[in-house]
């Protein structure tokens, strides 16, 4: 049964990602240049540092048009070939998608460390000043990127991988193994007589990047859910502005915790794990991949909605709150 519209899907979704977030990330661009002030301190820079890196994924997810497939035994990202590069560097195009993946994730991660300095251990935003936060920047897309290079070298196309996927790439999409180039770990290698062997390098790495995905959720949630425990106590000493303010930074936590556990942790892990216990979704993996696709424009509109300086600008007020009032809530901590 042909499966080609969640291709489709996927394509469409990902034209609508860059097109939305190109318009949410030049409004964000906006708000943090003229609307944020010097009081948000190293929020400002980590903020510029994410949104540029957010557009650089949307960039690459369009360019890249991945798609995925699942099976029983094996996941693959592919993309159509068209010929202009030479077959065995072509995948480089596909990871070099996944290691934007990976660098936003970590820096989401340090967003929440961040945020859980600034509540919780204020003392230690020094961590994040100066030099610090360059190398908070670059040392997640250094990891990031080396993430992808591993994945690039450890699953190259062969020939038993191409021929056990031939025949649910022509049922589902009608497409040839000569029409695409793809990537990813044959976690049960099996011969005609139905024995399969487990190839320990694919296992190996699979592990170790599902298990960074593991503990990156794992940092986040417990940055998230400490912060969140801090600012929902009630502070009879605190001002009107001081409990406004921790309103506003309880709810952006929330919603930014949901959402990339929802668009980006949740439907990757289900694609990197369900193979290795012989559960494969055949082409409807690529409702993950779509996820994916519409992330960006997602956070974006949700950050200029839960912080109030600009979510007030937008709307063409002068905005009443800012970080700086942080600092009555921090004094309440001391």
């Amino acid at each position: 049964m042909s499966a080609r519209w969640m291709l489709d899907l996927t394509f469409r979704s990902e034209k609508l990602g860059i097109f939305i977030a190109t318009f949410s990330n030049i409004i964000l661009l906006g708000m943090l240049t003229f609307k944020a002030t010097n009081s948000y301190g190293a929020y400002r820079h980590l903020m510029f540092a994410y949104t540029i890196i957010e557009m650089i994924y949307s960039v690459l997810s369009f360019m890249a048009g991945m798609v995925a497939h699942s099976t029983d035994k094996a996941f693959v990202v592919f993309s159509l070939y068209y010929g202009y590069v030479k077959r065995s560097i072509a995948p480089l195009f596909l990871v070099d998608f996944c290691g934007i993946y990976f660098t936003l994730l970590l820096l989401l991660v340090v967003h929440f460390i961040y945020r859980f300095f600034v509540v919780c251990d204020f003392k230690k935003l020094e961590y994040f000043k100066g030099y610090y936060l360059f190398f908070w920047v670059f040392g997640s897309v250094i990891c990031g990127f080396s993430n992808a290079l591993l994945k690039f070298f450890m699953f190259p196309q062969n020939e038993r991988l191409s021929n056990e996927l031939s025949n649910d790439f022509m049922t589902y999409y009608n497409l040839t193994m000569d029409q695409v180039v793809y990537n990813g770990p044959n976690y049960y290698s099996c011969d005609k007589s139905g024995k399969c062997e487990r190839p320990l390098g694919d296992w190996i790495t699979m592990i170790y990047l599902s298990s960074g995905l593991v503990s990156s959720l794992f940092i986040m949630c417990y940055c998230g859910y400490r912060s969140t425990t801090q600012l929902n106590k009630r502070h009879p000493n605190g001002s009107v502005r001081t409990n406004e303010l921790q309103k506003q930074l309880m709810t952006a936590l929330i919603i930014q915790s949901v959402i990339p556990i929802v668009f980006m942790y949740i439907p990757i892990i289900l694609l990197f794990v369900t193979p290795m216990f012989r559960v494969g979704f055949g082409p409807y993996v690529n409702i993950a991949m779509a996820t994916l696709a519409i992330y960006p424009p997602i956070d974006q509109f949700a950050i200029i909605y839960v912080i109030k300086d600009f979510r007030t600008a937008v709307k063409g007020g002068h905005p009443k709150v800012s970080y700086l009032q942080l600092r009555d809530f921090r004094f309440l901590q001391l």
